[in-house]
């Protein structure tokens, strides 16, 4: 079914029928799944502000709204675009020439709940509520703790020096996070 600001068809599966809307907006296509035709109708009713303008000329409030939907979906394609923190670590293993890198693979890759993140969204705070987790689950130390956390710096300041990551514009979320209190260590003669 084609509307004057977009298209509407439907699709089976599993025995229930989902509606995509899709629309054209500078030379991109855009399209979401809806679950019911009146969604589908109503997404592109939003769409069809696009580019208005009011009398002097400035984009009006209904614009704005459905250029937000542009920029989410824009958004949502480069970040299937940007690889995970998986992909990373393999590139990581394959290409890093420091001598503790096969460990610093088998801490990071302990980091689970990052592992299928986009390289670019991995917070500060993400990293550190998974240090605590991980520290917590496995008992670990404060002075093994540093070693994970030195490991996961090590590995961003790899990526941050790498040619294919300087567009993603990595910043390193171990800083300022607070290293645990080492133990005197030995004292050999």
């Amino acid at each position: 079914m084609t509307i004057k600001n977009g298209s509407i068809t439907s699709r089976k599966h599993n025995n229930k029928t989902r509606f995509n809307a899709q629309k054209q907006y500078k030379g991109e296509r855009y399209s979401k799944l809806f679950d019911t035709r009146e969604d589908a109708q109503e997404w592109l009713d939003d769409l069809a502000y696009l580019g208005a303008t009011d009398f002097n000329g400035h984009p009006t409030r209904k614009d704005k709204a459905a250029q937000i939907i542009i920029d989410e979906i824009d958004l949502r394609r480069v970040r299937n675009q940007t690889p995970t923190m998986l992909d990373c670590i393999n590139l990581f293993v394959g290409e890093c020439d420091t001598p503790s890198a096969a460990k610093y693979v088998i801490q990071l890759k302990r980091f689970t709940s990052l592992l299928n993140t986009p390289i670019n969204e991995v917070s500060r705070l993400a990293f550190e509520m998974e240090l605590d987790g991980i520290q917590e689950k496995r008992g670990l130390s404060d002075g093994t703790r540093n070693r994970y956390q030195a490991a996961f710096s090590s590995f961003f300041k790899f990526l941050a020096c790498h040619k294919e990551f300087k567009k993603y514009q990595l910043v390193n979320p171990t800083k300022d996070v607070p290293r645990g209190k080492e133990g005197k260590g030995r004292m050999l003669f």
